[in-house]
């Protein structure tokens, strides 16, 4: 799906159980996804490379969605912002779910060296994959009822928990390391 210069586009992807994929939006454009009914939806940025994912992405979905970002081959070191509601990768585009219930949410990064702020959580299930590069995260707060798991893939990475109440038991941090 690719969304035209300067048009506000909506997908409107009906009841049942649905996968959308977006590889483009232009920088002047906003795309409203509409999951509708389904337990089982699944939205997918990228293929890979979010290069072409410049403008405003917006997600409803009442039932539970999937959300997996993927940057994995573009070479590129990203700096990913994630808060409750929204998700912005810096010159790039930011993913508004504030409307939405997230089953899971799973960002993969690339290999040249990422970094993450992680201000806030969803409900849910949230999953960094940090990419094969030397990555940082800082999480600064997570939200109850939430579980956020941080991949450190490859390379020098370092995580950093600061601030926040990270000692509710309604939340959990995990660190792995392939």
């Amino acid at each position: 799906m690719a969304s035209l210069a300067g048009i506000a586009t909506r997908i409107n992807a009906g009841n049942g159980n649905d996968l959308v994929t977006v590889l483009a939006v232009d920088s002047l454009a906003t795309l409203t996804i509409d999951l509708q009914i389904g337990a089982g939806d699944l939205l997918k940025l990228g293929d890979g490379s979010l290069t072409n994912l410049l403008g405003d992405i917006r997600v409803i979905d009442a039932d539970g969605v999937g959300i997996a970002i993927d940057d994995t081959a573009s070479g590129i070191a990203r700096r990913v912002t994630l808060d409750a509601n929204v998700v912005t990768y810096s010159d790039l585009f930011s993913l508004d779910d504030s409307v939405a219930t997230l089953s899971s949410l799973t960002l993969s990064g690339s290999n040249a060296g990422n970094s993450y702020l992680v201000i806030a959580t969803k409900p849910g299930v949230t999953t960094l994959n940090t990419g094969l590069g030397d990555d940082t995260t800082v999480v600064t707060g997570t939200s109850a009822m939430s579980a956020l798991t941080i991949q450190g893939q490859h390379g020098t990475d370092s995580v950093t928990l600061s601030g926040g109440d990270r000692s509710s038991e309604h939340s959990r941090v995990g660190l792995h390391r392939e």
